[in-house]
Order: structure tokens, then sequence, then C-alpha cells
């Protein structure tokens, strides 16, 4: 019902059973990282980076389907772009 940004999965339908669990996906809607970098004032790098980071929590186990979580998951999230060198 609505566009989202990045999706992430844990194996894959299409590889067979024994490599599931080296597989991980993680999709980004290049068309709303554009939408999201220009209203947040950001190079379109800057968000892929942002969503790809996302997008490896989510495969960690990291939730933010509530506010608190979502507040520990965008702070965990800021403390690897920033050791990535990514203000």
């Amino acid at each position: 019902d609505w566009v989202t940004d990045v999706l992430a999965f844990r194996g894959d339908s299409f590889v067979p059973p024994q490599c599931r669990a080296e597989v991980l996906d993680i999709f980004i809607c290049v068309s709303q990282a554009r939408r999201q970098a220009e209203s947040l004032g950001h190079s379109l790098l800057k968000e892929l980076l942002i969503l790809a980071v996302h997008g490896i929590l989510h495969l960690c186990g990291w939730k933010d389907d509530t506010v608190s979580r979502r507040r520990r998951m965008l702070a965990r999230q800021d403390q690897i772009l920033f050791s990535l060198w990514i203000p």
C-alpha cells in the first residue's frame, strides 16, 4: 500500500536450501532513496549507504516496529555510519 525505501531478507527462494544461510538480500528503492536524500539535503550516495546499513541491521535482528526500538536502531545505525566516516 506504500512505497518503502529498503527491504531485507535472509535467504532466497531461488537458491538451494543448503545455501540459504549464506544468502542475504537487501533491496533499496532508488527512486525513494533519491526523494529522501533531496528532502534531507544530502547526496543519493549517502542515503543509499544509510539504507544499506539499515537493511543490514534488520538482517542482524534489529527491529524498528515501536518508537523505542526505532530510537535504539537509529542510534546504532548512526554509530555504524560514524565509524565509516559518514556523518
